[in-house]
């Protein structure tokens, strides 16, 4: 399932005041933080928060999504989702592999 984010009525204004007065520049940070958890080809749970809301809803919240304070705010966060699910937790000199779901 896609889900497509599209800009709010404060970033329509934005871009509408930069249309106007071309000679400013707008910056906005956004911050994503989600996962996707598969088992066995089958995508169980997948979550995504965007400036600390959540975005993306699919499947049926892990047990340890409530016990998270914050939800999405960092990648502690994340990392705490990791460690529930697979045991292992964040180590800076580890390399992962990195896989682009089709979702």
């Amino acid at each position: 399932m896609a889900t497509t984010l599209g800009p709010g009525d404060a970033a329509r204004r934005r871009c509408q005041t930069r249309a106007q007065h071309p000679d400013r520049l707008l910056f906005q940070r956004i911050e994503h933080y989600g996962f996707t958890l598969v088992n066995e080809g089958v995508k169980v749970r997948r979550a995504v928060y965007t400036n600390g809301e959540l975005t993306v809803d699919d499947g049926e919240p892990l047990s340890i999504e409530a016990n998270i304070p914050d939800p999405g705010s960092d990648e502690n966060w994340v990392w705490a989702i990791i460690e529930h699910v697979t045991g292992t937790g964040y180590n800076g000199n580890r390399t992962f592999q990195v896989y682009t779901c089709p979702w």
